[in-house]
C-alpha cells in the first residue's frame, strides 16, 4: 500500500463524528476533481474523506480541476487542500492508496462517490457497499465518445448492483 504521501493507515484512530453528512470520494481525476468545489459548497456535509492513490501530472491541467501548482501531488491531498480552503470547518482526511488495500471501515459513510478508472476498483467499491449498507454513485467518462455515465446503487433485498449487470465481456475486462 502506498503511504508515503498519506496517512499510516496501519494504527489509524477513528476521528469523532463531525456534524453534518460523510461523503467518501473515490478518485479525483477527470470526474472526482470537479466534485470536489460542490461538495465545499453543500452546508449540509459536515465531513468528506478523498481517496486516491495517484498523483497529478501536467497532461491533467486540461481536464481535471486543478492548478499548475498541483503538478506532482498526491491527488487527494492536493484536493483536501482545495475543499479546505473552499470550507475551514469541513472535516477533511486525504488518503493516498489503492482503494482496494484500505480497511473496509475507511469506505463507510453517508454516501460513496465513485470516479474510479478501472473496473477492478469498481467492483470492490461495489462489494464495499453493499457489506456497509452504503449507497454509492458510480460515474465515469467513455473514453471513445466523451460521453459520462453516472449509475446509482442503494443497497438493499431487491436493489441491483454493479455486476447484476455484467457479463462475461465485463468479467474478462477485469484482466485487463
Amino acid at each position: 500500500m502506498r503511504t508515503d504521501d498519506g496517512p499510516d493507515l496501519s494504527d489509524r484512530i477513528p476521528e469523532a463524528r463531525a456534524p453534518g453528512a460523510h461523503v467518501v470520494l473515490v478518485g479525483v481525476g477527470n470526474i472526482g476533481s470537479h466534485l470536489v468545489s460542490h461538495l465545499g459548497r453543500i452546508t449540509e456535509v459536515g465531513r468528506v474523506t478523498i481517496i486516491d492513490r495517484d498523483r497529478y501530472e501536467r497532461a491533467n491541467l486540461v481536464g481535471q480541476e486543478i492548478l499548475p501548482g498541483d503538478i506532482g501531488r498526491a491527488k487527494s491531498r492536493a484536493q483536501a487542500a482545495r475543499l479546505r480552503r473552499l470550507r475551514r470547518d469541513l472535516a477533511v482526511e486525504p488518503v493516498v492508496a489503492d482503494v482496494e488495500r484500505i480497511p473496509l471501515g475507511m469506505l463507510h459513510g453517508d454516501v460513496l462517490l465513485a470516479g474510479v478508472d478501472n473496473r477492478r476498483a469498481r467492483q470492490h467499491l461495489n462489494d464495499a457497499a453493499w457489506l456497509l449498507g452504503v449507497p454509492w454513485i458510480d460515474a465515469a467518462v467513455d473514453g471513445a465518445g466523451l460521453l459520462v455515465r453516472v449509475a446509482v446503487y442503494v443497497p438493499g433485498e431487491d436493489a441491483g448492483c454493479l455486476e447484476c449487470g455484467w457479463n462475461e465481456a465485463d468479467y474478462a475486462a477485469l484482466e485487463q
